[in-house]
């Protein structure tokens, strides 16, 4: 899941920066701005949990199982 919201907001800052570079006309700022869409990512990324399939593929069901019912519960 990290690495897909990681994708994401890699997508996004791609999408929003034609629009900042036209509004701005600094390729600086366009840097800086898709860096800025990547930081949470960079923060929280040891609370993100991993992918229940990353999982499997590791050989890792209890903590498969953990999270399946940790969402079934919630």
């Amino acid at each position: 899941m990290a690495s897909s919201l990681s994708a994401m907001a890699y997508a996004l800052g791609g999408c929003i920066l034609p629009l900042v570079v036209y509004i701005t006309g600094h390729w600086v700022l366009l840097a800086v701005f898709q860096f800025a869409i990547t930081i949470p990512i960079i923060i929280f990324w040891r609370y993100i949990p991993e992918s229940a399939s990353w999982l499997i593929t590791q050989k890792r069901t209890t903590e498969t199982d953990i999270d399946f019912n940790a969402v079934n519960s919630g």
